[in-house]
């Protein structure tokens, strides 16, 4: 856009497009050269324009919501700004209370500045410019679809402009007949059902909390894909159906203060439920590939979808607050009585009910120590070194996700290190079958307070383990 002088000490605003306009009035003929200068010809008398947009819009009563909502938002002294030039959608105080509009208007409410910045272009645009169809960002960094019909009718993404070109000093307003939707103005419930995601919006009537968390502002709500929900066993669902606390709690605990981007290998926010908190964790993949963002382990689907009070991230699995310590999990769960024993025996459980430390734990179930033979866990169980021995090798320091342990690109391994020292050796395959020390993990991430377990079918390192002892495997249960 060029800004020329003009003789009264004026100016008149120049497009410079496939069409040519000057105070949005389009040059049918130019550069004729006269003389003392160059005539261009205009298809009618330009428009002198005295008044800034931000003085437009306050002088004309039927935009008194839009004059009172720019105030809220903070617009209107840049509105004023001679040195920058707007192009301003206005909606009409009638476009405001359309019946659609009325359920919404809470979260416009609350979010009038993304309201106001999504009407608001930084830079004039003419109606005359407008071709069959274009986009320009607006002030939040969204692009609006700019149209013009058959009949020569033009819209601001499907809203019609009703009166055009009304210049001002600073550039130009639109008077358009609605009000022009964003994500970034609607409450969370809006963008559930905009998203689809009906099963966790199900969850949320069932639990009465759809206006809390509408209510809700400066969050990061992590939202399980329907798909994540639906493979929740249904005992689980059950069980948290006919204990609405227990739901609350659930579904409160995917809510998390603040929306910090999220810019470290790891970042920890407090959670909405009471004396939890939810680790993110962004990992880098494969060399050349997008780097991927856990929740809790959760694999992150969408990442920040703006809405109205926040963020709002889908992911693949629906999230438990730990509460537990590592012991009190394995506790709670009647496949893992046999290591209970053990890390009772051995002292261990100490270190894995500390609040202040990260572990991540293979767990063997009950089945896994039977394959070893009676004889052998005999040994085991009165053999209290050998015993510590073995849980060590089922501890890994830090808290690491399934899909954090990663195998080496070309060879489709790599090792990791337990607590006592020993290397495991780590095989993951394309099918999703991850090994680590011969034994399989047949159940990822069963998330603690202090850590991450991984279920696992058999002991790891099993038949260094049965030397020791001077046992022996029981053949049923020995893999390729």
């Amino acid at each position: 856009m060029l800004l020329l002088k003009v003789v009264d000490g004026g100016k008149a605003d120049v497009t410079e497009n496939l069409i040519v306009t000057a105070n949005c009035v389009p040059i049918v003929s130019s550069d004729h050269f006269a003389r003392n200068g160059i005539i261009h010809v205009v298809d009618k008398v330009l428009p002198i324009p005295t008044r800034t947009v931000a003085d437009i819009i306050a002088g004309d009563m039927q935009f008194s919501v839009l004059k009172r909502m720019l105030s809220r938002a903070g617009l209107v002294q840049a509105l004023r700004n001679p040195n920058r030039t707007f192009t301003v959608f206005a909606p009409t105080d009638s476009a405001f209370f359309l019946p659609h509009l009325e359920r919404e208007s809470d979260a416009k409410e609350r979010c009038t500045v993304s309201v106001m910045k999504h009407h608001i272009i930084d830079h004039m645009i003419c109606s005359s410019a407008i071709p069959q169809f274009a986009k320009s960002l607006n002030m939040i960094g969204e692009l609006l679809s700019l149209s013009r019909d058959d009949y020569n009718k033009l819209y601001v993404d499907d809203v019609q402009i009703v009166v055009k070109d009304l210049v001002a000093t600073n550039g130009v307003v639109h008077i358009i007949d609605g009000v022009l939707s964003t994500r970034q103005a609607k409450s969370a419930s809006e963008v559930l059902e905009e998203y689809g995601l009906k099963e966790f919006l199900a969850l949320l009537e069932a639990a009465n909390l759809r206006k809390l968390y509408d209510s809700l502002e400066n969050v990061t709500f992590f939202i399980p894909s329907n798909e994540a929900i639906r493979a929740v066993p249904a005992g689980l669902l059950d069980s948290l159906a006919s204990n609405i606390n227990s739901l609350f709690s659930v579904l409160l605990y995917h809510v998390a203060e603040g929306t910090a981007q999220i810019k470290t290998p790891e970042h920890v926010f407090s959670s909405k439920l009471a004396n939890t908190s939810i680790k993110v964790q962004v990992q880098s993949s494969y060399p050349h590939a997008a780097p991927q963002v856990l929740v809790q382990c959760a694999l992150v689907l969408s990442p920040s979808n703006k809405m109205c009070g926040g963020n709002l991230h889908v992911i693949n699995k629906l999230l438990l607050p730990p509460k537990l310590s590592i012991v009190e999990v394995l506790e709670g769960l009647e496949e893992f009585s046999t290591l209970v024993l053990l890390l009772r025996a051995t002292g261990l459980e100490r270190r894995l009910r500390n609040p202040d430390s990260q572990y991540t734990l293979l767990a063997p179930t009950d089945d896994a120590f039977h394959q070893m033979g009676q004889e052998t866990l005999f040994k085991i169980l009165e053999d209290l070194e050998l015993a510590t021995d073995l849980v060590r090798m089922h501890i890994l320091s830090g808290s690491a996700c399934c899909s954090q342990l990663k195998g080496d690109l070309l060879a489709g391994r790599q090792q990791v290190r337990a607590v006592d020292g020993s290397l495991l050796k780590l095989d993951r395959y394309r099918e999703g079958i991850m090994r680590i020390g011969g034994a399989h993990i047949v159940d990822c991430d069963i998330m603690a307070m202090n850590g991450v377990i991984h279920m696992v079918d058999a002991i790891v390192r099993q038949e260094d383990l049965v030397m020791r002892t001077g046992g022996h495997l029981n053949q049923m249960f020995i893999r390729i």
